[in-house]
């Protein structure tokens, strides 16, 4: 975690390559998405327990 000005940067480590694909899979399987929705909602969950949004 890292403050620069107004601004907070916060690095997770992960062993998941979150940006690539499935070769031989399926983007419409539901366990894909699920997946991929965890970590939008670790994401947005750390904004939101850290107050960081704006009202």
């Amino acid at each position: 975690m890292s403050f620069v000005g107004n601004k907070v940067f916060i690095a997770v480590s992960l062993h998941v390559d979150l940006f690539e694909p499935p070769v031989f899979g399926s983007m419409l399987d539901y366990n894909s998405i699920y997946e991929n929705y965890k970590y939008l909602k670790l994401a947005t969950g750390i904004v939101q327990d850290l107050e960081l949004v704006k009202s």
